[in-house]
């Protein structure tokens, strides 16, 4: 437990020394570990997505007509969704393709996604 501790706290600390700059990052809102071990941040300002790969940090770009990313989450495929809030001031997620980047999926009813999961 003690090791994970810490092994967190390396990570976190990473976050800010190496490779977020909160300067073009409002806030963190979310943060996601995915089924294969990586740490993905998102937040406000520039609406940019981080993944952390066990070693280093890297941007996957901002995310198109997107004000700011309060939740991540994964679905059975291995597919990272973003929910968050549109510059349409539209509630929206956006799904990262790889080899394409982010690509809206949905535009939704409501003000804003706080919260999203994929139930098996």
């Amino acid at each position: 437990m003690q090791q994970e501790q810490a092994r967190q706290t390396e990570i976190y600390g990473s976050m800010i020394m190496k490779g977020i700059d909160l300067l073009d990052c409002e806030a963190i809102y979310a943060l996601y570990r995915d089924s294969q071990g990586n740490l993905w941040a998102a937040g406000a300002g520039g609406s940019k997505i981080w993944k952390y790969d066990g070693k280093e940090w890297n941007e996957l770009g901002g995310l198109k007509d997107c004000i700011a990313i309060y939740s991540l989450t994964e679905d059975k495929a291995g597919n990272i969704y973003a929910g968050g809030w549109s510059l349409e001031r539209e509630a929206s997620i956006w799904k990262y393709n790889g080899s394409s980047g982010w690509m809206k999926e949905k535009d939704l009813e409501g003000f804003v996604i706080r919260a999203m999961e994929f139930i098996p």
